[in-house]
């Protein structure tokens, strides 16, 4: 009985010790190159039946220590469509069969960055499918490079 005791006063100063500060995560943002699309106010448009391609998605790496991606997986409307394992983590996603409106595409990564624990980044792009280019905004960005736009968190808690 008395091990009993022991082990349940022992138990809550294990979990405490287990426990990860969020404040130790590296400083880092991720950059990701599109093409094929056009951005207005945080939504990405593209025209039905054209591609989306991601040309690339790096590491900025705002710390003094070395820093790398691991494998990049895609997600279109929350359901995983495939990773790349090799920089530049080119991703293209055909729209042809895809329902004009609105859609998401996200992204998540491992985060690697010396003296660090191993963290994750994940970034998620509104997008919206028009049916002409007629219906693409005027006044937006062609073929971006969106920065900071990742959320960064570490698994160790």
């Amino acid at each position: 009985m008395k091990k009993l005791l022991y082990l349940l006063v022992a138990l809550p100063m294990i979990m405490l010790s287990a426990c990860h500060d969020d404040d130790d995560l590296p400083n880092v943002d991720l950059d990701i190159q599109f093409s094929g699309v056009t951005v207005k106010d945080d939504v990405i448009y593209v025209v039905q039946g054209e591609p989306i391609t991601i040309e690339s998605v790096s590491l900025i790496n705002n710390t003094d220590k070395k820093g790398t991606l691991g494998v990049v997986s895609y997600y279109w409307d929350y359901i995983r469509v495939g990773s790349q394992v090799v920089a530049p983590y080119t991703a293209t996603f055909e729209t042809t069969g895809d329902p004009v409106g609105n859609h998401i595409l996200s992204l998540d990564c491992g985060i690697y960055v010396e003296d660090y624990p191993v963290c994750f980044g994940a970034a998620q792009f509104k997008i919206k499918i028009v049916e002409s280019e007629d219906d693409l905004p005027d006044d937006g960005q062609q073929n971006p490079t969106i920065t900071n736009y990742a959320k960064i968190s570490s698994d160790t808690k």
